[in-house]
């Protein structure tokens, strides 16, 4: 059964470029989905809307706190999986998933928009597609 997700693009501005944030999958999920980076998404909980998981996910698998202001698109949805875009001023930290203890993310590189839509999981490429294009407009 596939469960429905959602999460967020991260975008930082460095000096007037905006970058892309790309988690560095674990090997098996960069063979399994292959592509190497990942963002900050995951399954729906129980009663939680996608917008409060989004915000969850982006704690949980970044430390990003999000607030209104610094979402700057969305909602995009992709079959199961919805996503929003917002704005960082910072680097992400990584740290175990608090329910699992495990780490899900063995790393990140700030990527060019193409990079991050070249090298990302195959399943995330419209998103990813979806945020370089909203990013354009």
């Amino acid at each position: 059964m596939v469960m429905a997700g959602a999460g967020f693009i991260i975008v930082r501005n460095f000096n007037g470029t905006r970058l892309f944030l790309g988690l560095i999958g674990p090997d098996f999920h960069q063979k399994r989905c292959k592509g190497i980076y990942d963002i900050p998404k995951g399954v729906i909980d129980e009663g939680e809307t996608r917008y409060k998981a989004a915000l969850r996910e982006a704690q949980e698998e970044a430390g990003f706190i999000i607030s209104e202001e610094m979402v700057i698109g969305g909602p995009y949805t992709d079959g199961m999986l919805t996503i929003w875009m917002a704005e960082v001023d910072h680097d992400p930290i990584i740290t175990p998933n608090p329910e699992s203890g495990i780490i899900e993310h063995q790393g990140y590189k700030w990527l060019k928009p193409d990079e991050l839509a070249a090298n990302c999981y195959d399943y995330l490429w419209p998103c990813i597609e979806w945020g370089i294009d909203h990013l354009r407009q």
